[in-house]
């Protein structure tokens, strides 16, 4: 299984001269095979390039932008750090507009990836966003193309350009969205801090915070008969120890 790379990891993959667009997709689909009675498969994010989802939005929004373009980014911390190791990766001028309640963690790591934090962002920089519906438009179609059939449920973030997504590219179908509340310490309710433990010691990987509220909901809809069902993971849980 492919583990998401811990923060002190990041800058050094970005350095090995690997195309990082080549290596976005591919993620994993793992079935539960103790719980949801079979019927609950992850789709597991944490195995991309910088560690999450984020790298298929961020892959989309390079991809728009002139050769020589300069970027900046702020906040998000999954979107902030794919931002920072694509731009490393591609020898991108980038820049974090720093803003009030940033944590030092996020602009220290950003940092490491020669990415300058400032107060403003210099003239001609592209502000990336990370609800930008028309990224998450080809992320998410490029994520649903992966899957080898349609689920009865999907259980998905509700990242705010996701939901838009979603609806436009596979209107009708049956959605169970867990709120990211994009706290950077992630309060788990008790029954998903109980999935999270069950997780690791029954199937042998580790959910982050926001994972095992989705694995939980998946979990949730098999026993209520959904016949199955595939959870988007957006990152391994093995990227928040010692860090968010």
């Amino acid at each position: 299984m492919l583990a998401s790379p811990t923060p002190s990891e990041l800058p050094a993959r970005a350095n090995r001269g690997v195309s990082w667009g080549a290596l976005v997709g591919g993620s994993p689909l793992v079935r539960l095979r103790q719980s949801g009675d079979g019927r609950v498969l992850l789709k597991l994010e944490g195995g991309q390039a910088s560690g999450s989802y984020w790298d298929r939005l961020v892959a989309a929004q390079f991809a728009r932008l002139a050769a020589d373009e300069a970027v900046g980014f702020s906040g998000r911390y999954g979107h902030s750090v794919a931002v920072a190791a694509y731009a490393r990766a591609t020898g991108r001028p980038a820049y974090m507009l720093a803003e009030a309640g940033d944590e030092a963690r996020l602009e220290a790591l950003v940092s490491s990836y020669g990415v300058a934090v400032v107060s403003e962002l210099p003239e001609g920089a592209v502000l990336l966003n990370p609800d930008d519906a028309e990224a998450h438009r080809l992320a998410f179609a490029g994520w649903l193309a992966e899957l080898p059939s349609a689920p009865s449920v999907l259980v998905l973030p509700a990242f705010a350009g996701l939901v838009e997504a979603v609806d436009a590219v596979a209107p009708g179908l049956s959605v169970v969205w867990v709120e990211d509340d994009f706290e950077r310490r992630r309060t788990l309710s008790e029954d998903a801090a109980c999935r999270r433990t069950q997780v690791a010691h029954r199937e042998g990987f580790l959910l982050s915070p926001l994972g095992a509220e989705l694995v939980d909901a998946g979990v949730a809809a098999a026993v209520q008969g959904a016949t199955q069902v595939i959870v988007l993971v957006p990152e391994g849980g093995q990227r928040h120890l010692g860090w968010w």
